[in-house]
Parts: structure tokens; sequence; C-alpha cells
């Protein structure tokens, strides 16, 4: 479980230019037990200074933002907040893509289309 209903303290931040999805993810995650806040960035400009601000337990960071090396900011993310669970969120289930984010330091690579109790599962750890 992410967090106990009687202390919910975790926070989540999604790192998404789609924001569909974003809206939809974060719809999905506000709903789940333990989750205390839920917040939303859509570019690599305000990451750093969202994340020293927020300090939160989970990252969800997408693979392909525009105009930036997804991994080279999951690294900035780390030194901003060591503590972070960092997570890859793609539409692609690539091999080398996995490797990569895994080598870089992320926690975990998830797919687009993980289903929603899978992606709390794997989020909770």
């Amino acid at each position: 479980m992410i967090g106990s209903p009687a202390d919910a303290s975790t926070c989540v931040l999604i790192v998404d230019d789609n924001p569909i999805y974003r809206h939809g993810l974060r719809r999905m995650l506000e709903r789940a037990p333990g989750i205390a806040h839920v917040e939303e960035c859509h570019s690599a400009v305000d990451v750093e200074s969202l994340v020293r601000r927020l300090q939160p337990s989970i990252v969800l960071l997408d693979r392909r933002l525009l105009h930036v090396d997804s991994l080279h900011l999951l690294a900035k993310i780390r030194a901003a907040s060591p503590a972070a669970r960092i997570f890859l969120l793609s539409s692609e289930d690539d091999p080398d893509m996995r490797r990569e984010a895994f080598a870089a330091g992320a926690d975990g690579y998830i797919t687009k289309d993980t289903p929603d109790d899978v992606l709390l599962a794997l989020v909770a750890g």
C-alpha cells in the first residue's frame, strides 16, 4: 500500500506534457488511499524548483518530454530530492529504454497502458 489512510503523507509529482494523460493519472492517484497530495508539471522548466519545494515521495516522469532529455532531468530530480522514488512513464515498452532508465537511476519503468491497479501496486512498491 502506498501509505496508510491514517497517515496519508505521500506526495506524488507527475511530470508529463500530455494534459489528458496527466489529468487522468492525477484523478486516479487522488483517490488512492495514503496519497496526501498530487501535483502536476507539464514541462521541465519548473521541475527542479517544484521538487525542492514539495520534496515528493514519488515522481512520475514522462520518458519523452518535449525539448528535454528525461534521463538528464531524472538526475536533477534525484539531486534535488534524493529520497524520492522516480518512475519513468513511457508509451513504449522498449527493452533498451528500460535499461537506460534503470542505468540512469530510475526506481521503475511504467508503460502508459499499464492498468490502474497494477500502476498503483508498482508505485506502492
